[in-house]
């Protein structure tokens, strides 16, 4: 990934050069784009960064309001060129005026350390369609999240006793364990809680307000 994105700066240099020898507008959009992706993704790589770092929590700064369409959007951006040379195909599902109340790094870290484990596992699944799809809704108890995508999905016994919510727990090759922890820790401190639901036709995650239970 770090080759790769290194040549994403190779483009923004090999347009610099470009611009400079023949400025037009087209070319001038190219480079506003290119360099507005690489903020994004900087980003919510600094977020994802900073939440490892025992010192972060200090950081973190007030909670505060919040667009979720919005960290959603820039949660798959960060992963944008594994989406594309994978062949994964990913839907947000979410009303463009839903609002949290909350850290949003922690909504980053819980998000994009979900999306990386559905592109790690959909690639050991030999899928003619691959799929991520986040759908959002709002009702009487909150805003909920459900995140799902068509892999090899989650085992009823790991469902059961949560323990893939366990740190150094991992089935992946040379995995840390530290994913779903992570995030498990960003949706508590956010009064939410991360389950894993049963589902036949893949991983199943959803993100719902304390005190709500789904099955």
């Amino acid at each position: 990934r770090d080759v790769e994105r290194s040549r994403g700066l190779g483009d923004v240099y090999k347009r610099q050069k470009e611009l400079q020898k023949n400025y037009t507008e087209i070319t001038l959009k190219e480079i506003t784009s290119i360099v507005s992706r690489f903020e994004t993704n900087s980003k919510a790589l600094i977020n994802l960064f900073n939440r490892i770092d025992p010192l972060a929590a200090g950081r973190r700064g007030n909670k505060k309001d919040f667009n979720l369409k919005k960290v959603i959007e820039n949660s798959f951006a960060v992963y944008n060129e594994d989406l594309i040379r994978e062949g994964i195909k990913s839907e947000i599902i979410c009303d463009d005026s839903i609002n949290l109340y909350g850290w949003e790094s922690d909504f980053y870290i819980i998000l994009t350390n979900i999306i990386d484990n559905s592109i790690y596992w959909l690639c050991q699944k030999n899928n003619s369609k691959k799929e991520i799809t986040v759908k959002v809704y709002k009702d009487e108890e909150g805003v909920s999240i459900e995140i799902l995508d068509n892999g090899p999905g989650i085992e009823k016994q790991f469902i059961e006793t949560e323990v893939i919510f366990e740190p150094e727990f991992s089935l992946k090759t040379n995995g840390t364990g530290l994913g779903l922890a992570l995030a498990g820790e960003a949706a508590t401190r956010n009064n939410y809680k991360l389950q894993a639901i049963e589902c036949n036709d893949g991983a199943f995650l959803k993100l719902v307000p304390q005190g709500v239970v789904n099955g």
